[in-house]
């Protein structure tokens, strides 16, 4: 039995299949791939989309639809690599990563590459003058000399603060050149990488020929779930040191959490979007997507989820009816696949709780398994028995045109409806008595904590 959406594995080497690119964005991917393969300058681009939109199953595909066109492409998930201190060693270590993953690689071209991140490391994480001296006598350490240096009285530490401020001043040459011959390092690697990808993908009649330069592709997903400043050490050590001819950046992140980020490391409450502007060149989002069938990915993606619940003991009639109403509901609300999927997980749960001959109206069942995950407070409202119909209307949107919609409003008009309500809809409210009378309902106030007892049980 399975409750939970299985996670999609997407091989290196996969690319854009009709089984997992439910979605149809391949063509979005194929445009995306031919924009990273004609522009020359080094380039950052931004994938723009909200949590839970599907964005690292197709970024996974896209890697893999880049690669079989021969390039070589590196996929970091910030999230998973947000417990290190550096940016730069964990970018420059997936470089290295790489060329030992392919073979033939210039072995002289990858040992320079290597020396040379080492220096920028070194260098790069050397600090400023206060830093250094904190380093040797502590941050109360460094406030004393501060008061020693304003009352004449340290000439010693002056001298030692001369000899360290020479030294500061000196190596930033050294320092400067060290970053430049990164850069030319990282250009020479990187042309290996190519050469090694399409070695991997030419055919024996195209062994001859001399291959083209092709872009080495960064590829930084989550970044909008890892911690801030690790996110922004990232976009600032990609533009500082890996900003080389033949080398992209795809940055693949919501872009208001990704502002956040910045309000969180530096206070900038209106300035956060002009902030980021400076790290990349252009923007994409998802297109639209509706087949000519008009299905919505929300629907595709809701089918999906739902082939791997538990049976409903209803040969399926159950489970597609609290989908209609799932899929009205989020179509309006436009809520994102990973709340679909942990509202399709409570569904699973409930089903697999429940048979066919207990009361689990559906109109009532789907709305609290949304309300569960969506308004967890409105949920303890409806278990209450304190739950207004307005506040059933306002939270569910019901399109009365839409028959999932009516059948839900006439269902909880029925259950949770004052007396009032009851008399201005007295055949329908007839009706629905009449269809559970054998079900031994006593009073129809209680039906709605009812249907939370079931969700809540877990007598799986």
């Amino acid at each position: 039995m399975r409750l939970f959406p299985s996670e999609l594995y997407v091989d290196d080497y996969e690319g854009f299949t009709p089984a997992k690119d439910i979605f149809a964005r391949k063509e979005f991917g194929e445009g995306l791939g031919n924009l990273f393969a004609n522009v020359d300058d080094p380039m950052v681009a931004v994938l723009d989309a909200p949590w839970g939109s599907g964005k690292t199953t197709f970024i996974k595909m896209w890697c893999g639809h880049m690669r079989n066109q021969g390039f070589p492409v590196i996929y970091f998930d910030a999230f998973k690599n947000d417990y290190t201190d550096d940016a730069f060693l964990a970018l420059a270590g997936e470089v290295i990563a790489l060329a030992d993953d392919l073979d033939p690689i210039d072995a002289e071209a990858r040992k320079g590459f290597l020396l040379k991140a080492k220096q920028v490391a070194w260098a790069a994480t050397k600090g400023g003058l206060r830093k250094g001296l904190s380093k040797l006598f502590g941050e109360d350490g460094v406030e004393e000399i501060g008061a020693a240096i304003a009352e004449d009285s340290a000439n010693c530490l002056l001298g030692f603060g001369d000899a360290y401020l020479q030294e500061k001043l000196e190596g930033r040459k050294k320092e400067r050149d060290a970053f430049r011959a990164f850069g030319d390092a990282l250009k020479v690697l990187s042309s290996e990488l190519s050469k090694a990808m399409q070695t991997r993908e030419e055919t024996s009649e195209e062994a001859d020929s001399k291959p083209t330069q092709k872009a080495l592709i960064f590829v930084i997903d989550e970044l909008d779930r890892c911690k801030p400043p690790f996110a922004l050490d990232l976009l600032e050590k990609a533009k500082h040191f890996f900003s080389v001819p033949n080398i992209h950046f795809l940055l693949v992140t919501h872009m208001e959490q990704l502002e956040n980020s910045v309000r969180f490391a530096y206070g900038m409450d209106g300035q956060a979007g002009t902030y980021l502007q400076k790290f990349y060149h252009l923007v994409l989002g998802f297109p639209a997507e509706k087949d000519i069938h008009g299905y919505t990915s929300i629907e595709k993606y809701l089918a999906k989820l739902f082939t791997e619940l538990p049976e409903d003991g209803e040969g399926g009639q159950y489970s597609s009816d609290l989908r209609a109403i799932i899929t009205s509901y989020a179509k309006q609300k436009n809520i994102t696949f990973r709340s679909l999927e942990r509202i399709a997980t409570q569904i699973g749960i409930f089903l697999a709780s429940t048979r066919k001959n207990q009361l689990r109206l559906c109109p009532i069942v789907a709305p609290l398994c949304i309300m569960k995950f969506i308004s967890p407070d409105l949920y303890k409202k409806a278990q209450s028995q304190i739950i207004t119909l307005d506040e059933v209307y306002n939270f569910m949107a019901f399109d009365e045109a839409d028959h999932a919609g009516a059948l839900c409003k006439m269902w909880w008009g029925f259950c949770i409806g004052d007396e009032k309500y009851f008399e201005e809809n007295r055949n329908v409210m007839e009706s629905c008595r009449n269809s559970l009378f054998r079900y031994s309902i006593g009073s129809r106030d209680g039906i709605v904590p009812f249907m939370c007892s079931l969700i809540d049980r877990l007598k799986i």
